[in-house]
């Protein structure tokens, strides 16, 4: 049989009735189905969006007539774990030329489950060593936020 305990505790697997074990129930101890469900509810309460610069419309493809175009990306997630200060987040931003970068999304205001960062875009060839992503018509953005069957993301194309 198996223990409920903690290894290394008086209660280990040898002797599951020796001590007290402080709790009833085995998933006290093994927290995996805990764990689970706020890994899904943390993924179900994620959301990302790409918005005009002045947070004002929804962006789904960007005109690159401009030498550089600014975008607002707004991720939306239980990233406030300090009530007391303005927390940050990382959103992975790439194209589909492999220019890529993290951008740092910060708080809207202190307590807001949203988090809004500024992306500069310029026409160009991809640059590694700066803050922007390089584009050009026909490539494809993609905002990433999250890891493996967590991870959201949305897209944007570059058109002319």
């Amino acid at each position: 049989e198996i223990s409920l305990g903690l290894v290394g505790s008086e209660m280990c697997i040898r002797d599951r009735y020796a001590g007290d074990p402080g709790h009833s129930e085995g998933w006290v101890t093994f927290s995996t189905p805990w764990n689970v469900a706020l890994a899904y509810l943390s993924h179900y309460e994620t959301g990302l969006e790409i918005y005009d610069s002045m947070l004002i419309q929804s962006v789904q493809t960007v005109s690159v007539s401009d030498s550089h175009v600014q975008l607002a990306v707004v991720l939306n997630a239980p990233l406030n774990f300090d009530y007391n200060k303005v927390e940050s987040g990382e959103v992975t931003v790439r194209t589909s030329r492999g220019d890529q970068l993290l951008l740092t999304v910060m708080e809207k205001n202190l307590n807001s489950a949203d988090f809004v960062g500024t992306l500069v875009m310029e026409k160009g060839e991809i640059d590694n060593d700066d803050d922007r992503i390089q584009v050009r018509p026909g490539d494809v953005i993609t905002f990433s936020y999250g890891w493996d069957v967590f991870q959201r993301s949305v897209s944007l194309d570059i058109v002319r």
